[in-house]
């Protein structure tokens, strides 16, 4: 078995996905990069974690991100990152409410380490419209 927590069978893991790889030179130009997400992406990636994170067992698939935009404040030069997250029904939307302070609080830090200045996360919950 393979455990990350206890670190069991991961070397024999690392080996298996090291020998899959294909040989090549690395796809980035700057050997530091690991991803070829954009910083909107990556930002919209740590959201939707913190979402998982905090409603866990509480219905964290439910939620749709939608009408997410960001920009930069000339003035104070800190990001400005709006996301609306949408739950189906009323119940799922009164839980989602209550989750949101924790959500801002949990990936704030986060987004402020990504994107190395402050961001203003602007979070809004309302229940999505049917078909």
């Amino acid at each position: 078995h393979t455990s990350a927590l206890t670190g069991d069978g991961i070397p024999l893991l690392r080996q298996f996905l090291l020998d899959c790889a294909p040989e090549g030179e690395w796809e980035f130009e700057d050997p530091a990069q690991k991803t070829d997400l954009t910083l909107g992406e990556r930002a919209l990636e740590l959201l939707r974690a913190e979402v998982h994170a905090t409603l866990h067992r509480r219905l964290p698939y439910a939620v749709q991100q939608e009408n997410v935009a960001w920009a930069e404040d000339v003035q104070t030069q800190a990001i400005v990152l709006k996301a609306d997250l949408s739950m189906p029904s009323d119940n799922e939307l009164r839980i989602l409410r209550s989750a949101l302070g924790s959500i801002h609080r949990g990936v704030v830090p986060k987004l402020n380490d990504l994107f190395d200045r402050p961001v203003r996360l602007e979070l809004h919950a309302r229940r999505r419209r049917r078909h």
